[in-house]
């Protein structure tokens, strides 16, 4: 097995590198990472050193939350709309805005 090699410090993408760890993944060296979101992750060195893990999970949640916003442009207007809607009927206001002009 080739000498492990010092992360501690070293950023990858979203991961942080803490501490190596005593496991071993297919000979691999398992690191503790801390991600940017405040995770924290062991994950095998090389699949962090070679780019296919980049973060906790998190990215990806981040990437599919921008994908719909971009697939839906009006969608957060529309549930912020039916949110001020909702409170005030709750609160028994009279709410006569077309989504138009709350815009």
């Amino acid at each position: 097995m080739p000498p492990m090699i010092d992360l501690s410090g070293q950023r990858f993408g979203y991961l942080l590198a803490i501490s190596p760890t005593s496991y071993r993944w297919h000979n691999h060296i398992v690191w503790t990472f801390k991600c940017n979101c405040g995770n924290h992750k062991d994950i095998e060195a090389q699949s962090v050193k070679s780019g296919r893990t980049k973060s906790c999970g998190c990215m990806q949640k981040e990437l599919q939350n921008v994908h719909k916003l971009k697939s839906k442009p009006d969608s957060s207007l529309r549930s912020l709309f039916g949110e001020y809607k909702k409170n005030a009927i709750k609160r028994s206001y009279i709410f006569e805005l077309s989504l138009d002009q709350f815009r």
